[in-house]
Formats: C-alpha cells, sequence, structure tokens
C-alpha cells in the first residue's frame, strides 16, 4: 500500500472507520446480526473475518447444490476498446458464456424452480466487454431474456 494511502487510513473500508468513529456502546453503532439473503458458506466468509463471528445466515445450501460460489482463471488478454476508457477481454467474454450455458443445462430445478433466463443477470465492469459477452452469449440471448449489463 502507498505511503498516501496509509497516511489516509485507506487499508480500512469506509464501514470499519465510520464503525470505529462511535463509542462502543453507542445506539448509533448497529451490526448486522441475521442474513437472510446468502447462504451460510457466503456468509461465514465476512462473519469471520468482520463480525467476530457473530454473523448468522438463515439461508443453509441445499445439499444438491455442490456450491454456493464458484470462481474461474481465464488466460485472457485485456484490450484498451477503441472507445476508450472502456476495456474488454474476449477471453473473459468466452468463459462467462461457457458458464451461463453451463447455469442453464445444470438448473437445479429442485431448489430454484424451472429453468428460467431471466432470472440470470451478467455483470461486466465496462460497456465494451458487455458487448463483447452479449457477442458470446449471442444464442442464449435470443433464447431467453437473459441480461447483461454494467
Amino acid at each position: 500500500m502507498s505511503e498516501v494511502c496509509q497516511r489516509l487510513a485507506l487499508g480500512r473500508s469506509l464501514l470499519v472507520r465510520l464503525y470505529e468513529l462511535y463509542p462502543s456502546m453507542s445506539r448509533s453503532k448497529v451490526l448486522l446480526l441475521q442474513n437472510y439473503r446468502a447462504y451460510d458458506d457466503i456468509v461465514d466468509i465476512p462473519s469471520h473475518l468482520f463480525y467476530q463471528d457473530t454473523l448468522i445466515a438463515n439461508l443453509k445450501r441445499p445439499a444438491c447444490l455442490p456450491y454456493s460460489v464458484v470462481f474461474y482463471g481465464v488466460h485472457g488478454q485485456e484490450e484498451i476498446a477503441d472507445e476508450p476508457p472502456s476495456f474488454l477481454n474476449r477471453g473473459e467474454a468466452a468463459e462467462v458464456a461457457d458458464r451461463v450455458e453451463e447455469l442453464i443445462n445444470l438448473w437445479p430445478a429442485q431448489v430454484w424452480g424451472a429453468a428460467n433466463p431471466a432470472r440470470i443477470c451478467v455483470l461486466a465492469p465496462y460497456p465494451t466487454q458487455v458487448w463483447e459477452t452479449s457477442l458470446a452469449m449471442v444464442d442464449l440471448l435470443q433464447e431467453g431474456e437473459l441480461t447483461c449489463a454494467t
């Protein structure tokens, strides 16, 4: 971390800095105690890192779902788009298209109901990457209501 960031205390998140501003017994100091939106194996990470293991997940991952979060490594090349300040990565776009198609084909209907591409939203950081990802998923986009956006 740079000296400037250290001096400005940017090594800690804004929420942590705000939390530390108030006295320990302040009524303005509120911590989330229960999470109703994410599976336990996702909530366990921030609970341990930021909540001293006090944040409780009220959703247990169904046994039929093998995992809650998946990370993929892509050996793509980031390119500067024709319309700066945008970037694109064709390798990432192709990987996302493959993962979305896999999700549709392996949709856990017993947990989420009938397969519905309208419930899938792909987010990308740059407009050009959205365009590139949409091109890679053109067949999937025509089949359903799949959304790809920044």
